[in-house]
């Protein structure tokens, strides 16, 4: 089971979250400000982190930078703050610019998790449209991930290949 940690100091909002989070299968971990976040991070070494900007104590971009320090756990920053240079400031800190056909595709992925996908499958589920011969768009949406979520790109343990078949994700 794939663990996230939510990061965040509202209540409803984390609650939300977890709800969601759980009712697709993941479990979920949650820390209302930064000292926890880093400790949590460290003890239940999650999956992927969810982040909020605003947090008492210590900002969400010095959580990143402490976290981009020690790990390479994708990190999705969630705010309300819609300046450019905060998103800027994120992904210079390490966060994770989760594209939204790439998003899309690793939320179909995750979902499946443990099922292979052909490329036709995901092609249809991802970009609503059948395959006309070519893949390889969904390859190289699936390389661009791997940069972004695996340890090391060229020996994927999230994001596997299934020869001849298609993909998979693992926990």
């Amino acid at each position: 089971m794939a663990r996230v940690l939510v990061v965040d100091d509202e209540p409803t909002l984390l609650a939300t979250l977890r709800f969601n989070l759980e009712r697709e299968g993941y479990e979920v971990i949650v820390a209302a400000d930064g000292a926890e976040a880093l400790m949590l991070a460290k003890q239940e070494q999650p999956d992927l982190v969810l982040l909020d900007l605003m947090l008492p104590g210590m900002h969400g971009f010095e959580i990143c930078r402490a976290l981009r320090k020690r790990t390479s756990i994708p990190i999705v920053i969630l705010t309300a703050r819609t300046e450019e240079v905060d998103r800027v400031v994120g992904l210079e800190l390490g966060a994770d610019d989760l594209k939204p056909k790439e998003f899309d595709l690793l939320v179909i992925l995750m979902r499946n998790r443990g099922q292979v996908l052909t490329r036709e499958q995901l092609l249809l589920r991802v970009w609503r449209y059948e395959s006309l011969g070519s893949s390889r768009t969904v390859d190289v949406h699936i390389a661009r991930l791997r940069q972004k979520i695996e340890e090391d790109p060229d020996r994927p343990v999230r994001i596997v290949t299934t020869r001849g078949a298609g993909y998979r994700f693992e926990a």
